[in-house]
């Protein structure tokens, strides 16, 4: 992935939606967990296996110091772009937070080390993020036996402050 784009940002100019560029807009994928060996090779196989440009996306994975084997379960994955970052007694936001910071996609997901999404997460996503929507979250598969959601945005370049919420049956649309 490439640190720097020419294409237009990705998010709303004054009244002017910029369109995405569906093949190659870049995603960065952020994992902050602890203690997940028995569900974080599932899940980040799952990822892996997705129908969008393996060049497109990375995996940020942040371990909070795991002492159940999950780091040596992550590291010895031959996954392109996976990247994991041990940083010792953070909490899952901090993670997510650090996560960003090393990020080099435009847009950012968001997903939890005991989910399993499908084959087309990241283009339904993108797709969705196309049509205008500026937060985006949907339904995945967890643990094996239950339903959750995971979430996606536009990496901002500035912040943002104001959100209206619209809901939607399968989605969490943030306008």
């Amino acid at each position: 992935m490439s640190g720097t784009s020419s294409r237009p940002p990705s998010i709303a100019q004054g009244s002017k939606r910029v369109s995405y560029d569906l093949v190659s807009l870049t995603v960065s994928i952020i994992i902050s967990h602890y203690n997940s060996a028995r569900t974080i090779h599932q899940c980040l196989t799952a990822i892996s296996h997705q129908d969008y440009p393996q060049s497109c996306f990375e995996i940020i994975v942040v371990d909070a110091g795991s002492t159940d084997g999950s780091i040596d379960v992550v590291r010895d994955l031959k996954i392109p772009n996976l990247k994991l970052l041990v940083v010792k007694d953070c909490t899952e936001s901090e993670g997510q937070n650090i996560g960003i910071k090393e990020s080099k996609g435009e847009v950012l997901m968001f997903t939890n080390s005991d989910i399993y999404v499908k084959s087309d997460w990241i283009q339904r996503h993108i797709v969705w993020l196309d049509s205008g929507y500026d937060l985006v979250r949907g339904r995945v598969f967890w643990g094996g036996d239950k339903f959750t959601f995971s979430w996606n945005m536009p990496k901002p370049n500035r912040p943002l402050h104001v959100q209206q919420q619209e809901w939607d049956w399968d989605f969490l649309i943030v306008r």
